[in-house]
């Protein structure tokens, strides 16, 4: 689905340790559908949790499904027929902001977590960061 722009993201956690975090239930504000309260069984995997800077209310925490499909969006070069599109302008908008200051400012999120990697790590990343620069770019 995303294989030339699958993002790089923060390592995700449990639902049951950001449930102990925040001390309370907590409904992705992306999606509206996944809740940190579920828990595992037999037929339902409790989905993790990123907690991204680019959720700029507090908490910051996101479904995993959530920031993999919209920091994809935002790292496509078509983003204007990118699946998830409408879904990252509503988002960029409930949050605050204009669309390409919140599509830049997941690609620069991307882009800070490669520079915070040791250097073996950059390196093999090289190919990502530079792909990431160009996008962020011809940003408008």
């Amino acid at each position: 689905m995303y294989d030339d722009c699958f993002p790089l993201l923060p390592k995700p956690v449990a639902a049951e340790e950001v449930h102990q975090r925040l001390g309370h239930d907590w409904v992705c504000p992306w999606c509206e559908s996944e809740r940190v309260s579920f828990r595992e069984t037999e037929y339902f995997a409790a989905s993790d949790w990123i907690e991204l800077p680019t959720r700029l209310s507090k908490p910051q925490w996101v479904c995993e499904g959530c920031a993999i499909e919209i920091y994809a969006s935002c790292n496509t070069e078509d983003f204007e027929n990118a699946m998830d599109h409408d879904r990252v302008i509503d988002i960029a908008l409930d949050e605050g902001v204009e669309p390409a200051v919140f599509r830049r400012a997941c690609i620069r999120h991307q882009v800070d977590l490669i520079d915070a990697q040791p250097g073996p790590e950059q390196r093999r990343l090289g190919p990502l960061r530079q792909r990431l620069d160009r996008l962020l770019s011809t940003i408008d």
